[in-house]
């Protein structure tokens, strides 16, 4: 069954990667693009919040953002060269940060593997859980 899931990630990959290919980025601009699944059922994720920040020295600058189509796919263009990180939300699942994302001055960037994102613990009141699918 994992053979069947790395197959079917590569296959999304390469589905993603010639649709952001083809897709129209502003010349001085990069592009970082990626694809969201839920970790448990391996399912697309839509409506995922994506920021995308500038990380310049100690600080951070929120450059850009999107939410993932229904496939789970997203793409932020128009990005400079420099370091970035990015961080995923939706409600109802733990928010995920990607650091280390270098780009050069008219790359596109796409992540290779999809992120997968895990159902949050939700609490109410003093330490009654709710839901713990993780």
């Amino acid at each position: 069954m994992s053979k069947l899931v790395v197959l079917a990630a590569l296959c999304a990959t390469f589905v993603l990667f010639t649709s952001i290919a083809s897709a129209a980025v502003p010349r001085s601009g990069s592009l970082i693009g990626g694809k969201v699944i839920d970790s448990l059922n391996m399912g697309p994720l839509a409506g995922v919040r994506v920021d995308v920040f500038a990380d310049t020295g100690s600080a951070s600058k929120i450059v850009g953002s999107t939410t993932t189509a229904k496939d789970g796919s997203f793409s932020i263009g128009g990005l400079q060269s420099g370091s970035y990180h990015l961080e995923l939300e939706k409600r109802g699942y733990a928010l995920e940060i990607l650091t280390g994302v270098g780009l050069k001055a008219g790359e596109r960037f796409v992540i290779a593997r999809p992120v997968g994102m895990r159902t949050a613990v939700v609490t109410m009141g003093v330490g009654t859980a709710m839901e713990t699918r993780l």
